[in-house]
């Protein structure tokens, strides 16, 4: 089984930035791999999960191919979470970037990042998210959607990760709400 992965990044609206959330991500999604034991995991490599995700396949010695946007796509990120990036990339499988070149601007950013999130699910048997069931646009949630348009089971660990991680730093409550598969209208 080929499993992709998508999620979010850290945000005031997701869970934070610290090094001790990424350790529950990771954690989480070990866990999930154990499980479900795929042949092969596919990550756009954004901040957060999707870094959590490829880390968690380094532990377990699971092949990933990082499905990258854009060379160049940590450029404005921190300094010592390029190095991991740069150090992820280094243990892939494969990098696939989907330009060699940084874009030009926001739209064509926007574009890249839309293309790998439709990748990601298109070359995938399956999905594992980490979406907040409260969010309704953005690149997670429109992935996402469009896994389920293409039947592609989807597993959203949202409430796990809220169980172990962020509800201990926040203390508060988040129900997570089950995905389905929009239903087939009748011709």
């Amino acid at each position: 089984m080929i499993l992709s992965v998508t999620g979010h990044r850290p945000s005031p609206s997701t869970f934070p930035a610290t090094d001790r959330v990424l350790v529950q991500l990771r954690k989480t999604f070990r866990e999930y791999l154990k499980l479900h034991e795929p042949d092969r995991v596919l990550t756009g490599m954004a901040l957060g999960w999707d870094t959590a995700c490829a880390l968690a396949c380094l532990d377990r010695g699971i092949p990933y191919v990082a499905v990258i946007p854009f060379v160049g796509q940590e450029n404005r990120w921190e300094a010592y979470d390029q190095l991991r990036y740069r150090k992820i990339l280094r243990s892939a499988e494969k990098v696939m970037p989907l330009s060699t070149a940084p874009p030009l601007d926001r739209a064509e950013a926007t574009d890249l990042y839309h293309r790998r999130n439709r990748m990601l699910v298109d070359h995938s048997d399956r999905v594992c998210a980490c979406l907040n069931p409260r969010l309704t646009r953005g690149g997670t949630y429109a992935t996402v959607q469009y896994a389920l348009s293409r039947f592609k089971r989807v597993d959203n660990l949202w409430g796990e990760v809220m169980a172990k991680t962020v509800l201990k730093i926040r203390k508060r409550v988040i129900i997570p709400v089950e995905l389905r598969h929009p239903r087939k209208h009748a011709p």
